[in-house]
């Protein structure tokens, strides 16, 4: 890994540029999905390692999150208000502000009939809302005026690549084709009064690299013990957890070599 001057930086070959652009603009409001998963926990800290070494103190960070209530695995809440008070700790003179975090309920759900637009669960009325981070940053850019947003989805390994790492083609069966390498910049979405549709190269900075250059990231950065030990990887929506058997669990594994909470 190296850093260049003007705060872009390489890895494996690969330039990453996004750090650089961003600290070109005028912006000092930026909204980041925040899962606390190794991708999303990264990117928040090379935000905050960025604007530091540009000394732009004046930056509000918004990180958010969405949670399916219908997940039976733990919530992930103060977790993720330990990595980002971690982060502030090591970035005083930056204002990360708290957790926004929603709740929804998916219409995926197949054993609740699909009558209203709201239920009654255990005598909490939850709405019925498909999931949408872009719905979300609409209304976060309303209420606060934030004027950017960035997420830390990142390229699928090839095939070739996926094999080479132990895992077989049962398992690049089941990664989510919307991160290969000829569709991740087809990922778009109208944001109504937002902005035209999506500039996906401008929301994602890690759309050109792979989850082995993000643990390269961590390592080059020193961060795999602080930081990484705390993330979650695991999209199970069922008891055990870390389930072992999803793409997110598997390539976890395979590159980091631990489940989530370091099991081996």
């Amino acid at each position: 890994m190296v850093e260049f001057s003007d705060h872009s930086l390489e890895i494996n070959g690969k330039k990453i540029t996004w750090f650089k652009d961003f600290l070109e603009t005028n912006t000092n409001k930026i909204g980041i999905r925040f899962s606390g998963g190794s991708d999303s926990t990264l990117l928040l800290w090379m935000l905050c390692h960025f604007c530091y070494k540009a000394k732009k103190y004046d930056m509000e960070i918004y990180p958010f999150y969405l949670r399916d209530w219908w997940k039976k695995v733990p919530s992930k809440g103060n977790k993720l208000k330990k990595i980002l008070n971690l982060i502030q700790q090591e970035f005083p003179k930056l204002d990360i502000k708290p957790l926004d975090l929603t709740i929804f309920y998916s219409y995926s759900v197949p054993h609740i009939p699909l009558k209203d637009s709201k239920t009654i669960i255990d005598g909490i009325q939850v709405l019925r809302l498909e999931p949408s981070c872009e719905k979300k940053e609409i209304e976060l850019r309303q209420k606060y005026g934030i004027e950017w947003f960035i997420n830390g989805r990142n390229l699928n390994l090839t095939k070739e690549e996926i094999l080479q790492i132990g895992l077989t083609e049962k398992d690049y069966q089941i990664r989510d084709v919307r991160r290969d390498a000829d569709k991740i910049l087809e990922y778009t979405y109208d944001r109504d009064d937002l902005f035209e549709p999506c500039d996906t190269i401008k929301t994602m900075p890690f759309y050109n690299i792979t989850k082995i250059d993000v643990k390269d990231l961590y390592e080059g950065y020193n961060l795999l013990e602080k930081y990484f030990s705390l993330t979650d990887s695991c999209t199970s929506n069922k008891f055990p957890f870390p389930c072992k058997e999803c793409f997110w669990c598997k390539e976890r594994r395979a590159i980091f070599g631990m489940y989530d909470g370091g099991i081996q």
